[in-house]
């Protein structure tokens, strides 16, 4: 291999690194938004709304319920995407062209093309952002790994109440951390399925920690070695984490 060619693979791997990082940041912080609906303040201002309904399990189920319609529909129609974002061009464009008319000012005009080639420019920065952060199979079956986290996250809401914390809790953290450790550590320590050794070792001491802040020590090692043993057996860690996690955080009183 000559030079040139190993320095642009090594580009691509660290491309494809950055990019697994910043996939899985954005796990985390989308999946720590799950925990609003068990939060004192939406449940007040919920039971207000309808005091029938247990609030966290209606928005549970409710989001599942979308997540699963829009999946089931970036299935069957895999160009509405492109559908979409083909007629905003064209709104958008009309939209602009409309105002142009109406005006009729030389400068306005030159005013309006820069406005609408900005607008461009940062829609297709956002698509080959988006299509970069998108796995194969997504852009094949749609999202269906949200999908996956929401029935996980509201079945184990609906069966194991509040100890879908801790699920909730090792889906966005220890799902992450393996992931990104794996992708640092991958060329520095062997790996034990998916996930490297020190990747193990790091993440499983990290959401110890974390779970430290509120449970005792003894708990918080028994939940952080479960989660820890779930991701690297599952063959669907979305789907899997949230309710077994969950339903050993009730077992052991939590």
């Amino acid at each position: 291999m000559t030079i040139e060619n190993r320095l642009y693979s090594d580009i691509i791997i660290d491309s494809t690194i950055r990019i697994r990082i910043i996939r899985k940041i954005i796990h985390l912080v989308f999946s720590l938004l799950l925990l609003i609906p068990l939060t004192p303040i939406y449940i007040e201002i919920a039971l207000k709304v309808n005091p029938v309904i247990d609030p966290t399990l209606f928005a549970y189920t409710v989001i599942a319920m979308i997540s699963a319609i829009i999946n089931s529909i970036q299935i069957k129609f895999p160009l509405l995407k492109e559908y979409f974002l083909q007629s905003a061009r064209e709104s958008r464009k009309k939209a602009l062209e409309g105002i142009n008319r109406v005006v009729e000012a030389k400068n306005v005009s030159l005013f309006i093309e820069e406005i609408d080639k900005v607008l461009m420019k940062y829609e297709e920065k956002f698509l080959e952002f988006l299509n970069s952060i998108e796995r194969d199979y997504e852009k094949r079956y749609g999202y269906i790994c949200i999908t996956f986290a929401l029935i996980s996250t509201a079945l184990g809401y609906a069966l194991f109440r509040n100890s879908i914390i801790y699920g909730i809790l090792s889906l966005a953290f220890i799902d992450s951390f393996t992931t990104i450790f794996t992708e640092l550590t991958r060329n520095r320590s062997r790996m034990i399925l998916k996930h490297t050794l020190l990747s193990i070792l790091i993440s499983f001491i990290l959401f110890t920690l974390i779970l430290l802040i509120f449970i005792d020590i003894e708990k918080a090692l028994i939940l952080s070695l479960s989660a820890i043993i779930i991701e690297l057996i599952s063959p669907e860690d979305n789907l899997t984490l949230p309710f077994f996690v969950a339903y050993i955080a009730y077992l052991i009183g939590l």
